[in-house]
């Protein structure tokens, strides 16, 4: 769930890319700094027990939100690999929204299928379905690349948001980002108001 800081006038939410490993997961985030920071941002990798975790914390968002408050995001990837199962379902805890980095490549399907079902489940077993969630097809540019049509087949039923990209070049990852920001953000001011108006509190405190 959001974090706001009422000291620091601060809404932080946290988005999770998630995917099978070696999708591209951390090379969003790379290219994500680069785009927006010009690389100058903070990217920390945290290895250890818990496996290989990405985490990028910046502030994209330089106008003041109602009230004073700023909007800042939290951006993480997981380790992919299945040993890494419990720290994912750590991680996913409190998200606000979601990226499925899906690996384009005809090899990786089964990988990309038993991620999404993963997550899926963990998402039913938090009672978290209705945190927003898009679908990022990566690697377009690789001859052996499935047709989007193929994907979605597999991976996106419910009709997620989807957008084709190509992380290493660049391409699609600010629009991935944008859409998962946006929509994290409104279902934050939907669950927000829902929790004020279910408390009796007047919106404007």
């Amino acid at each position: 769930m959001a974090l706001v800081n009422q000291g620091k006038r601060e809404i932080n939410l946290k988005i999770i890319y998630w995917g099978p490993g070696g999708g591209g997961k951390t090379k969003n985030i790379l290219m994500l700094d680069k785009l927006l920071n010009g690389g100058e941002g903070r990217v920390v990798t945290l290895s250890g027990r818990m496996g290989r975790t990405v985490f990028f914390d910046f502030n994209p968002v330089e106008k003041k939100l109602p009230g004073g408050y700023t909007l800042r995001y939290s951006i993480y990837t997981i380790p992919g690999q299945d040993i890494y199962a419990k720290t994912r379902e750590i991680l996913i805890r409190g998200a606000d929204g979601f990226v499925f980095v899906v690996d384009s490549r005809k090899k990786r399907l089964e990988a990309n299928v038993n991620s999404m079902e993963e997550l899926s489940s963990l998402l039913r077993k938090f009672g978290r379905l209705s945190v927003p969630l898009v679908i990022q097809y990566n690697k377009r540019d690789l001859p052996d690349a499935l047709p989007v049509d193929v994907l979605r087949k597999n991976l996106n039923t419910a009709g997620y948001p989807e957008v084709e990209a190509v992380a290493s070049k660049g391409i699609g990852v600010r629009e991935t980002f944008n859409l998962i920001a946006k929509l994290s953000f409104s279902h934050f001011l939907v669950s927000a108001s829902l929790r004020v108006h279910r408390s009796g509190e007047s919106v404007g405190g």
